[in-house]
């Protein structure tokens, strides 16, 4: 099953912070809910293969114009976590997990007829 509306939204922030490096309003709302990152690691893993990465073009800290490799977006206000609790954020990353590995059985058949 596809990332739903609210999983892009929210996770376009995540994903921004995340590789990043950054603990952001995005990181804090996990956080305050008691999630960690692996709860979230499919997801994350799902909304990067639907929504690569672009180069965009910043100011560096000098003010010259540079490419920079971005995931996500930006966002100070991000929504919130769709998912009611953690555990419903881990069951739904498993059943990522699942979808990606039968995805990848399906690929190897294919292949090896």
């Amino acid at each position: 099953m596809p990332l739903t509306d609210a999983e892009a939204s929210f996770l376009a922030a995540y994903a921004y912070e995340y590789m990043r490096v950054e603990f952001g309003p995005a990181s804090r709302k996990l956080k305050d809910r008691g999630f960690i990152y692996t709860d979230l690691t499919f997801l994350l893993d799902a909304y990067i293969k639907t929504h690569p990465p672009q180069n965009e073009a910043v100011q560096d800290e000098a003010g010259n114009l540079v490419e920079e490799f971005v995931f996500g977006r930006k966002d100070a206000n991000p929504p919130d976590p769709p998912w009611p609790s953690r555990e419903a954020a881990q069951r739904r990353n498993d059943e990522l997990l699942t979808e990606r590995d039968a995805d990848k059985v399906k690929a190897r058949n294919r292949t090896s007829s």
